[in-house]
Formats: C-alpha cells, sequence, structure tokens
C-alpha cells in the first residue's frame, strides 16, 4: 500500500485513492487535470465536462476521461461510484447533512442521464471510504429527530451515558439500498477518522485539514454499447 492512502488501486480502466495524512495535494496533482467543489453539506450533484474549481455541491459525476473527481473529507463520508457497463464515474461528499438530504438519490437522478435504471442499479460498484464510526459521533436530540423522521429505524442510533450517537456509515448503506444500489457491489474500507491517527478528524481536533479521495476513469477503457 502506498503509504499516502488509506485505500488506492489503479488498473487498465480507473485510479482511485483515498488518501491519509501523508498527501501532498499540489504534488500529487500537478499538471493532472481535475474537478473540486466548494462543498456545502448539500445534496448538489454536478455533471463535469471540464476541469473547474470552486462550483458549490457535494457531489461529482462524469463519462469524461482523465479527469479526477475529487471529494475532501476529514469525518464525513467519501463515496466512490464507478460503472464500467453503463461509462460513467462519481465521488459524493456525505456526512449527516448530505445522507439526511439523500445526496445518493441526487447522484443516481444525475447517473440516470447516462444509462438506464436497471443498469445503473445493477452495475454501479461503490466505495465507502473512512469517516467518523457510529461509536464516536456524537448528536444532539435535533438531529436524531430529523433521521426518525425521514423514515430511518433506530438501529443506526446508540444511546450511551445519556448521549446519543449516530452512525451515519449505516444510514448511507440504507440509503444506497434504498434507491437499489445492490449490496454485493459495495465496499466499505470500514476506517473511523476519530479513531484513526493516520486520518484527519475535525471532530477529535477542529483542524482545518483534510483528506483527498478521487477517482479518476482512464482513456483506455471498452466500453459495451449503453442499453
Amino acid at each position: 500500500m502506498d503509504k499516502r492512502f488509506a485505500f488506492y488501486f489503479k488498473d487498465e480502466n480507473y485510479e482511485i485513492g483515498l488518501s491519509n495524512k501523508n498527501f501532498d495535494f499540489p504534488d500529487f496533482f500537478e499538471g493532472k487535470k481535475y474537478a473540486i467543489l466548494r462543498q456545502v453539506h448539500s445534496d448538489i450533484v454536478l455533471k463535469v465536462e471540464e476541469p473547474f474549481s470552486g462550483r458549490e455541491g457535494d457531489g461529482l459525476i462524469t463519462d469524461k476521461e482523465n479527469i479526477y473527481l475529487i471529494i475532501k473529507t476529514a469525518d464525513c463520508y467519501p463515496l466512490i461510484f464507478y460503472n464500467k457497463e453503463a461509462d460513467f464515474i462519481g465521488a459524493v461528499h456525505s456526512g449527516w447533512r448530505g445522507t439526511y438530504k439523500n445526496i445518493i438519490k441526487s447522484f443516481k437522478k444525475k447517473a440516470l442521464e447516462y444509462a438506464t435504471e436497471t443498469m445503473v442499479k445493477k452495475y454501479t460498484k461503490i466505495i465507502v471510504g473512512p469517516g467518523i464510526c457510529g461509536n464516536c459521533y456524537e448528536i444532539k436530540e435535533d438531529v436524531l429527530l430529523f433521521f426518525k423522521e425521514a423514515g430511518f429505524k433506530d438501529n443506526i442510533f446508540k444511546i450511551k451515558d445519556k448521549k446519543i450517537f449516530l452512525d451515519v456509515r449505516k444510514a448511507i448503506h440504507h440509503r444506497l439500498l434504498a434507491e437499489g444500489f445492490k449490496s454485493e457491489n459495495i465496499d466499505d474500507i470500514n476506517l473511523c477518522t476519530f479513531e484513526d491517527n493516520s486520518l484527519f478528524s475535525y471532530r477529535k481536533n477542529k483542524t482545518d485539514k483534510r483528506l483527498y479521495n478521487f477517482i479518476k476513469k482512464k482513456d483506455n477503457m471498452k466500453f459495451q454499447n449503453k442499453i
């Protein structure tokens, strides 16, 4: 494993990275094309036709080659999407707000501009990256009520010593399955940013540093015709 990453994968089709504290953004992305957002904890997903920076939103999707889609996190969850059959990739920033607002539904809606619903549901693979776990993410009662009113089950919450904890990872899985994505296509890295000292955690120490999570579709892919 590259010492700059919590997870890194590269083959003839994709390059995917979930960084750790050792990652140097300017060094890695020097001379490369990428799209990076001004993230606002929304359900906004943008189609990427060319490189850009600073547009407002929390999700990216494209069928373009050789453009890195970048999501920054420091307790919220990065979600990486790729669908070889439907010819698109995506990256989403999903903390409690994005999960509650259902940015996953917004992503799926954008994905349907590239392929049929059957192709999107059946062939999309998803990586759930590091984020703060359900044992560490304390919330107030108002957030609990938001999720209950949105139809989430009690198993995403834990009460300990009169404190309420939210399992955002579990809530994300709930959203993914509710939108029809297949459980067998979801790969969960299962690392907690609060517990793992190799990762940045805003909740732990109010850091302004971020983890960089990305995917790029390489230019030598051979796709089947869309159906």
